[in-house]
C-alpha cells in the first residue's frame, strides 16, 4: 500500500479506488514509467489476494486499466478470488483464459510456477520459476519455490536448492525458517556424499567422506543460527527432529538421541520426534525399542497414510528375526 501510494493520483483513496497519478516525475525516463506501471500492476494483483473476494475483484478491475491486455497472472489471480467466493464455474473459466495467455511477465512466471509447484508438478513448476527470475532477479519468493522445487525433484538439485535459499538468505537474514531449510539441504547433500562413496576405492571414499564432514557441519552452522534467533517453541521442535535425522545419517548416534529427546520433552504429543527416535534404535539393532518407539509414532499420528506407513516400518522389524516368536510374527 504504501509503495502504490507513490504513484496514486489520491493517496488516501481505498485500495479498490486506486487510480495511478496522470503525470509521474519528469525525472524518469520512458522506460522507468512503463517499468512503474507495470510494478504497480504486479502489486494490485498482490493486493488482491489480502482481501476477501469481492474487494479483490474491484482491485483486479483497477489492476486491468493498467495494461493494454490483462496478463496470465491476471486471470489467475480473479480466479483465485472467485475460488474464495465459492464461484468454481468462475475459477475455471478464469484458468481457461490464463492457460490462453503466454505469461510475459514475472509475475505471470511466478504464479504459473507455483500453480505446478502445488500440483507437485516439480519439472514444469521449475521452468516457469526460472522464468521468472530471468525477468526479474529480485523475486525472492521465486527463488523459495525454485529451491523447494530443487529439493523434490528426482534426482534432488541440492547444489541449485542450496544456492537459491542461499541468496534468499543474503537479502532476508532474520527469517529462521530459510536457515531449516538451508541445513536441511546441506543434510541431505552430506547423506548423498556417503552414499555414492566407492567401497572399492579408498582414496576416492576418503574424499567422499572429508566433503560429506564439510556439508554437514555447515549444516549444524545453520540450526546453530536458527537456533541464536530464539525460535518459538514450534519451530524449535521441527529443527531438533531435523537435525535429530541429519545426526542418525552421519551414524552420530549419541547427538542424535539427544536431539530426540528434547524433541520428545518439548512437545510430547507429536509422532515425528517418536517415529525418528524408532529409526535410531532401528539402526543399532535395538528393535524392541524401536517397536516401542513406532508404537508412539503410531499413537499419536492423525494422518491415516501416515499411520499406515508406521504400522508396516513396525510390522518389518520382525520380518527377518529367526528369534521372533509366532505371536509377535502375527
Amino acid at each position: 500500500r504504501k509503495a502504490l501510494a507513490v504513484y496514486a493520483q489520491d493517496r488516501a483513496a481505498a485500495d479498490e479506488d486506486w487510480v495511478m497519478a496522470k503525470t509521474l516525475p519528469d525525472v524518469l525516463s520512458a522506460s522507468q514509467k512503463i517499468q512503474v506501471a507495470d510494478g504497480c500492476y504486479d502489486l494490485l494483483l498482490m493486493l488482491s489476494q489480502t482481501t476477501e473476494p469481492a474487494s479483490g475483484l474491484r482491485i483486479l478491475d483497477r489492476a486491468a486499466r493498467l495494461r493494454p491486455e490483462p496478463t496470465a497472472a491476471y486471470h489467475l489471480r480473479r480466479a483465485d478470488c472467485l475460488a474464495r467466493a465459492g464461484d468454481i464455474a468462475g475459477q475455471k473459466r478464469e484458468e481457461a483464459l490464463a492457460g490462453q495467455r503466454p505469461p510475459s511477465t514475472a509475475l505471470d512466471h511466478f504464479l504459473i510456477g507455483r500453480e505446478h509447484l502445488a500440483k507437485r508438478e516439480w519439472s514444469d513448476a521449475i521452468t516457469s520459476l526460472e522464468s521468472s527470475i530471468r525477468l526479474d532477479a529480485d523475486q525472492i519468493a521465486a527463488r523459495l519455490l525454485l529451491a523447494i522445487c530443487d529439493y523434490n525433484t528426482q534426482p534432488k538439485l541440492l547444489r541449485e536448492a542450496r544456492d537459491n535459499l542461499s541468496a534468499c538468505l543474503s537479502r532476508h537474514p532474520e527469517l529462521i525458517e530459510l536457515y531449516l531449510l538451508r541445513a536441511r539441504v546441506q543434510g541431505e547433500e552430506g547423506n548423498q556424499l556417503l552414499s555414492q562413496a566407492n567401497p572399492d576405492r579408498p582414496d576416492e571414499r576418503a574424499a567422499q567422506r572429508k566433503r560429506a564432514a564439510a556439508a554437514f557441519e555447515a549444516a549444524l552452522a545453520d540450526y546453530r543460527r536458527a537456533l541464536d534467533r530464539h525460535p518459538t517453541d514450534e519451530f524449535r521442535y521441527v529443527l531438533l527432529v531435523n537435525r535429530g535425522g541429519m545426526y542418525l545419517q552421519a551414524g552420530r548416534f549419541a547427538e542424535a538421541r539427544a536431539d530426540l529427546a528434547a524433541a520428545i520433552l518439548l512437545k510430547p504429543a507429536l509422532y515425528q520426534a517418536h517415529a525418528t527416535l524408532g529409526q535410531l534404535h532401528q539402526r543399532q539393532r535395538q528393535l524392541d525399542e524401536a517397536s516401542l518407539a513406532f508404537g508412539q509414532a503410531i499413537e499419536r499420528a492423525s494422518d491415516p497414510a501416515t499411520r499406515a506407513a508406521l504400522h508396516r516400518t513396525r510390522a518389518l522389524l520382525y520380518a527377518d528375526r529367526r528369534d521372533a516368536s509366532p505371536q509377535r510374527r502375527a
